[in-house]
Order: C-alpha cells, then structure tokens, then sequence
C-alpha cells in the first residue's frame, strides 16, 4: 500500500511577495447590517461628512504624495491579539479582523458579558496603542468547535485561567472583528466573536476570511462556513475533508476543486455540481480576474500545456485559451477594474500600487521607501488581498517578513500617476480531443511491450475484499497516467513481468482508478495512493490517478509490493535474515493503525528513520528507515526504500546509510536468484543506481 502523504520533503522558507489571497464566498439570504434602515448606519449622512473625511485623511498624508494616507495610528489593537485579515466593507470602512496572538505556554479563559449589540465607539474608548477594555466577567472554557459567541462583549479580552476550570489555549483560537469609519474615525465592535477547537492533527484552527462584506469565514479542516450577517450563520459542507477554493459570486457560495467541478454550497450543506472542466483538462485553479465578470482558472492538458478559462457564472459556458503571464501580481477587481502589485523581480520589498480600469487607464504610485523606515526596517513589502478596493480606494497593508501586518496605508488611486496599459492578449486555445480508441490503443502497446495490462475508466475492478474504488474517467489524466506507467515499466529487464507471474498468477494488471477507500478504516490507512493484491489469481495494482497523482515513485512502490509477494511465495525472501539487517531493538507495528486509532505515520516515532534529529548531521549512520511508515510492516519497508531509490532522478543522501545499503543489496540478490536470467543484464537499473550512490 502507498501511503498518500509523501513525507520525503524539503521545505524551504519562501517570501510570498505576491498577496494575502483571500477566497470571495457566498452565503444565501445575506443582509448588510449597514444598511439604510439600520440605525448603526447613521454615523455620517450629510455633506459634512465627506468633509470630516478629507479633513483627517489630509492630517495623514506624507511625503509621498497627495492620495496616500497612514491609517495605522487609527487602527484599533487589542491586547493579546494580531490582525489576521482586513478588507474594505464599502469606500467608507475597512474592517479588520484579529485573532488571538497566543504564546502555546500560557493558559487563558476568555470573559464575555450578555452585550449582543454592536456597539459604536470612539477611537478613545477603543485601545489604539495599549490593549483593549477587560472589565468583562471571565467565562468557563471554550467549546472543542468553532463557535460564534453571540452574548459576547465585543470589548472582552482574555482572562488567565487558574485551578481546574483552566484550558491550554492551544484548544482554541479566538477571532474578533472591528470597524474603521472612514467619514468619523470611529470603531465599530461587532459582535461576531468566534472561537475555535482543534483540528484532526491537534492544532488550532485557522479560520480563513472568504469576504468582508457581508463576512464569511471558512474552516478548511472540517468545511465549516461561517456567515454571522446571514439568516444562516453556519453552513457544514457535506463532504468529508472538502479541498478547494470558496468563492463567493452573484449571492452564491461555489467551491472550486482541483479535481475540475465547481459546486454550489446550498443551505443545508449540500453540494450541487455547476461546472465541470473540460474531460482532457485537469489540475483546475481558481485565479485571479481582470473583471468581476467571470471566474478565471487556470488548467493543464494531457500534452502539458497551461491553459487559462473565464467562466460565465451565469450560464457557466467557458472559454478556453492561453495568456502570458502578468509581470505583475493580481491582487483582486472591483467596479470594472483590477488591482495589482508591480515589483522589480526579487530584490527588495514590492512597492508598487497600481489599478488597471476596463478603459485601459492605468494608476500607479510607488511607496516611498520611508513609509518602512517608519516602522523602524526596511524588511517590508506591500501587501494587497483580494478585498482591498472599495471605490476610488485601495487598503495596503505593509508587512514584515514574520507575516505581522504592521502598518497600513489608504491610497485615492484617481491621483496616481495615471498612463494606459493593455491586459495581456488572451490567446484562443483548441483542445485536444481524446477518444476512448486513442486510450485503448495506448493500452494495448504497453500491454504488447511490457506484458502488464492496463484497465481504466468504467472498467475498473470496484472492490477488493478490504478497498473500494471510485472510477475515474478523465480521458486527459488517464493518457498522462499511461506515459507515467511506460516510464516506470522501462526500468525493469525485459520479460520480467513473464517471470513474476510464472507459477503464480495469471497476469499482472493496473487499475486506474479514483478515491480509494478502506472498508476498514481501523485498520487501513483513509487517504492511499496504491492498493496491490493478489486475490482472484492476479496480480491487481490499483493506483489512484485524480489530478495527475500518480507518479513514478507511488507506482515503482506498488510494483515492490508485487514482487515482494512473488518471493515471499517462492520462499526466496527470508524475513529472519531481513530482520538482522535492523537495529537488534526494533520491532515493526506490523499495523497501520495505532491502537488509539491514529495513522502510525503520525504517532510513530522517528528513531532509526531519514527523519531523525541526527540523522542529516550523520551522514545517516544510524538510518535503517526511510520514514516512519516504513516501520509499520517488513513489506512497506522494502516498498518505501525502492520508491525513494527508483521514483526520483536525483540521489537522495539518506542511502550514503550502510544499513540501507545492506537491505537493498539483498533484496537485490534474492530478486535475481528467484525472477532473473539469461536475458537479464549484467546490471539491473536499480542495481546500477545503488552502484552509484555508493561509489560517490
């Protein structure tokens, strides 16, 4: 079996000087609790208004320019927390929305009175500088799931917990959201405090802001929405581990999936399919548009080229085509216009504003260098999400490398330098066509060479006595899957497949197949790549192939489980003599599932694996696993030390360790004495590539 997460990465800090991408969703019955005949709108309804406003935003102007203003002073902080997001509710607020900043040692409560209302404030009522009012009474702890507290003080501030009624806060996080009036300098509490549990690997939940206007906040972990300003205040998306993009469009919540569907999220949880891509395009991306107009995504073809689609989100037609890509960022559009990032390659923090107008107009300014010096470095960049503009206005937020949004600046970008630019030509693009007689004749010239049969589509075996299988029917992703099972079949002597059936089995077939599941889930992994079996008197490999998943590694690990099978059939693999080639105190799970019923993956230990503390500085003289779940059985080991050796072009240090070597070296031996002969080389590929890590 393959185990889906690949835990064989390195991971690298990178500097996002793009944009805080912000997903737009939809929620059904929405209202604007700033609406006209809502008595918290009435902050500033005549002409003066308009004149306060310009009056305090030319206090804030700087050197930079007319149109540039410096809200940071007027931004609302509150002790204990960070911003996590903000955006533009209309020309005339921005909202800000705070999450607890929380040191994982310290404990809290969080206090909380029967105050529902929103509640206006001045900014002198409101910490702007040294935390926020606590005189709120302490409430018991906070529930395990998100949670909206509705007789929540708006102003209330985390209390420290003592005795038995306190709560490592790593249970939860706390969210709250305030309001600048652009017109006053005013804050408005609202009362949408929300509070979070853990997700299914023990962390605290980070809920992501869909919008602004109206708020919508999106839990990945378990596919929660929440709308506080909706008559439904909380959708739970019927599809367990839902991955994709929310988008909010024309009042509606969509999801848009990798996999190629874009679905409607409907009151009750329900997803209803509105769009499916185009059956030879796969690897579907929500990206961001030059016009509200439609939904731009991104896409590959089976040949591998990158194609882009607007989508009409009124009669859902598409149309197909290729564009060079921007030397800018998008950030977002609104009203006809798009805004974007421009930088100067990599060096140095992105400064540039500018906003493209369907007119071909374009307004840029570029701040100055001082507005970083202000907060005392120079390590900033710009930041713009997809809610920054509201009218003639632009939020920028100014943010250090740690991800802290620590200054903001409003930008009237009417009074840019003003100049005219054409978005990038939007090529027409004809897609391949793939018929069902391209896809069988491809299967039966692998099935000539190589001797393994190849079944997809409708075809597939459905079940095996612990798995199910979905179909998966993509004609572009099963060609893709077809060159990745050529690519992997070449590296293997030819006849091979005739020698590993021989007295055995009647053949050797891979399924194409979708979603993989166990009937069992207490004792099968939920999330797998490849299932092989023997059952039924053949040998089945069944390798999941949704969105260009299946690659050289999953399935070189999935033909090791075959052959494994095959020796230890023939008795020509003795598993004491495996044993002695491990550390004389291990022993392996011989589970996947631990017997709390976690994956082994991961609650196992790293000791003796790739992963260990030492194990790099060592030079691995200590390694005898690749990974932990190379330690749940002796076949998975074997199977994980032939996936990282022949999967990948490169050579992985982590076989410089002697103790791996000595694994490999017999494997090798006992798969030449039981399959190999006259016709075999005098070096096998994996034999060779051995040969050449060792002699480096």
């Amino acid at each position: 079996m393959k185990k889906r997460i690949s835990e064989k990465c390195i991971f690298a800090a990178l500097l996002n000087i793009s944009v805080f991408v912000m997903f737009v969703a939809v929620g059904c019955g929405l209202h604007n609790p700033l609406s006209a005949d809502d008595p918290s709108s009435d902050v500033a309804t005549a002409e003066d208004a308009e004149e306060v406003k310009m009056f305090q935003l030319s206090d804030l102007e700087t050197e930079a320019g007319s149109g540039l203003y410096r809200l940071t002073d007027l931004v609302p902080e509150y002790e204990g927390m960070e911003i996590a997001s903000y955006g533009m509710r209309d020309e005339n607020e921005v909202l800000f929305i705070y999450k607890t900043a929380r040191a994982y040692d310290e404990v809290y409560e969080w206090a909380t009175d029967s105050s529902a209302e929103s509640q206006e404030t001045s900014d002198s009522s409101v910490e702007t500088q040294e935390g926020a009012d606590s005189s709120a009474e302490p409430q018991e702890g906070a529930d395990s799931s998100v949670e909206p507290l509705e007789d929540t003080d708006s102003a209330a501030e985390p209390q420290e917990a003592t005795g038995s009624d306190a709560k490592d806060d790593s249970e939860y996080d706390y969210y709250r959201f305030a309001g600048l009036n652009l017109l006053t300098g005013e804050v408005t509490e609202y009362p949408w405090n929300m509070r979070t549990g853990l997700d299914e690997y023990g962390y605290s939940r980070w809920l992501t802001a869909v919008s602004v206007n109206p708020v919508i906040m999106y839990d990945y972990s378990n596919g929660s929405v929440y709308m506080p300003e909706s008559d439904t205040p909380e959708i739970i998306v019927q599809d367990e581990k839902i991955s994709g993009d929310i988008l909010y469009k024309n009042d509606k919540l969509y999801i848009v999936r990798s996999s190629g569907i874009i679905s409607q999220i409907n009151e009750d949880g329900s997803l209803e399919t509105v769009y499916t891509l185009p059956d030879v395009l796969a690897n579907m991306y929500l990206e961001k548009s030059e016009s509200d107009d439609y939904i731009k995504v991104s896409a590959t073809t089976y040949t591998g080229d990158s194609v882009f689609l607007d989508i009409d989100p009124n009669t859902w037609k598409d149309n197909v085509y290729q564009q060079d890509y921007y030397d800018y960022y998008i950030s977002g559009s609104d009203d006809d216009a798009y805004f974007a990032l421009e930088s100067e390659g990599l060096e140095g923090p992105t400064t540039k504003l500018m906003v493209i107008e369907s007119s071909g107009d374009c307004y840029r300014i570029d701040i100055a260098e001082s507005e970083f010096e202000r907060l005392n470095s120079t390590d900033y960049y710009v930041n713009l999400n997809q809610t920054a503009k509201a009218g003639k206005y632009i939020l920028a937020a100014l943010s250090g490398y740690d991800g802290d949004y620590d200054g903001f600046l409003l930008w009237d970008y009417k009074t840019g330098e003003k100049g005219n630019m054409v978005p990038n030509e939007k090529k027409p693009y004809e897609i391949p066509v793939l018929s069902y007689d391209d896809l069988d004749n491809r299967a039966k010239e692998i099935e000539d060479k190589y001797g393994v049969a190849v079944v997809y589509g409708e075809n597939i075996q459905p079940s095996l006595s612990d798995f199910e299988f979905e179909t998966y029917t993509n004609s572009g992703e099963i060609m893709k899957a077809f060159d990745t099972v050529e690519e992997t079949l070449k590296l293997f002597p030819e006849g091979f497949f005739d020698q590993l059936e021989e007295n055995y089995v009647r053949n050797t077939v891979i399924y194409f197949t979708g979603k993989q599941a166990p009937k069992d889930a207490s004792i099968n992994i939920t999330d797998s790549y490849g299932v092989t079996s023997d059952e039924s008197g053949l040998m089945t490999i069944f390798v999941n192939i949704v969105d260009g998943t299946l690659t050289k590694a999953t399935l070189m690990h999935e033909l090791t489980h075959a052959i494994d099978r095959k020796l230890i059939y023939d008795n020509a693999l003795d598993e004491y003599r495996w044993s002695t080639y491990n550390p004389s105190d291990f022993d392996y799970y011989y589970a996947y599932i631990d017997e709390n019923g976690n994956d082994y993956s991961e609650s196992g230990d790293y000791i003796y694996t790739s992963y260990a503390n030492d194990a790099y500085s060592t030079d691995y003289k200590d390694t005898y696993f690749v990974d932990v779940y190379a330690k749940t059985w002796p076949t998975e080991d074997r199977s994980r030390l032939m996936e990282y050796l022949m999967g990948y072009d490169y050579e992985d240090d982590m076989y410089h360790s002697e103790h791996m070597q000595d694994k490999l070296e017999y494997f090798f031996d006992c798969i030449r004495n039981d399959l190999g002969t006259d016709t075999w080389p005098e070096e096998t590929s994996w034999e060779k590539k051995l040969k050449q890590i060792k002699s480096n």
